[in-house]
């Protein structure tokens, strides 16, 4: 796997950062409306699901090794928030307003693929019961040359792109925030571990996020996930598959006692785990 230094990176960080604002304010609305129209079920289910049975897919589940212990004991995740609920549709929204704007602004020469259904790793364990079975990708860019996009030959041909709306304190982060030392409690560097070791091989990972109180007129935060990073953040996830018994509190114990904000609000077995403590 490609290792693109610092500088290269920054060269994408930038490039995308530039094309989404190139293309702000004339979104491509075909590439817009398609994902908007796709979308529609999954907005749907952010009030009809009830519970989610899959034990562990790339996006969810994986921040602790202990989601997946409470899993196979039967805990299921409690039921969401309307705050949660309303959160993801306005993501969903969000994300397609993003694409259109990146579409619209990309050079000649960089080519684009949006949402799609992908092959998962073959460490991933497909075939114990709850796992998901394929994953999803937000965004992959392409270069269809070397020098393609105003960028060097050395910056690679592909990146790999992963979509995020947060509000104004959480995107300010992604602009200062070093993503690879605080704790992950939403599992993005767990979900982005997956996709980018899951049957194909990206020259560099970025995590894209857009204000989601002021999206019209803020620029999106673009950052570099470093490849070392998560091939570290991968082994960690096999560990976790192999594990057998209570794992404990884990998240909290790696992240120092730092997990509770997350383990307290966001967690969905979050229960379960204190009931265990309990006995």
């Amino acid at each position: 796997m490609s290792n693109l230094s610092a500088t290269n990176t920054a060269y994408w960080s930038h490039a995308i950062s530039s094309w989404f604002e190139a293309g702000r304010s004339d979104p491509d609305e075909e590439a817009m409306l398609k994902y908007i129209r796709e979308a529609l079920p999954q907005i749907e289910g952010c009030w009809t699901r009830v519970k989610d049975k899959l034990k562990a897919r790339p996006s969810g589940g994986l921040s602790c090794a202990r989601q997946l212990f409470l899993a196979d004991l039967g805990y299921q995740d409690e039921p969401p928030t309307e705050a949660a609920k309303i959160t993801w549709a306005i993501g969903h929204l969000l994300h397609g307003w993003a694409y259109g704007c990146i579409v619209s602004g990309l050079p000649e020469g960089v080519r684009f693929e949006i949402e799609f259904t992908r092959d998962l790793p073959a460490w991933w364990p497909i075939e114990r019961e709850g796992f998901a079975k394929e994953g999803h990708t937000d965004l992959v860019l392409r270069r269809d040359s070397d020098t393609a996009g105003g960028l060097p030959p050395e910056c690679g041909l592909n990146v790999l792109v992963d979509v995020k709306s947060s509000y104004s304190k959480g995107w300010r982060d992604y602009g200062t925030k070093d993503m690879t030392a605080g704790p992950d409690g939403f599992g993005y560097n767990s979900q982005l571990a997956v996709y980018s070791d899951g049957g194909e091989l990206y020259d560099a990972t970025f995590l894209l996020a857009i204000n989601r109180d002021t999206p019209a007129s803020s620029k999106v935060r673009v950052r570099n996930v470093p490849n070392d990073f998560l091939a570290e953040e991968r082994e960690r996830l096999i560990g976790i598959f192999a594990q057998e018994g209570d794992p404990g509190r884990e998240f909290q114990d790696r992240w120092e006692g730092a997990g509770m904000f997350y383990c307290q609000r966001f967690c969905g077995k979050r229960r379960g785990c204190e009931e265990l403590e309990v006995v």
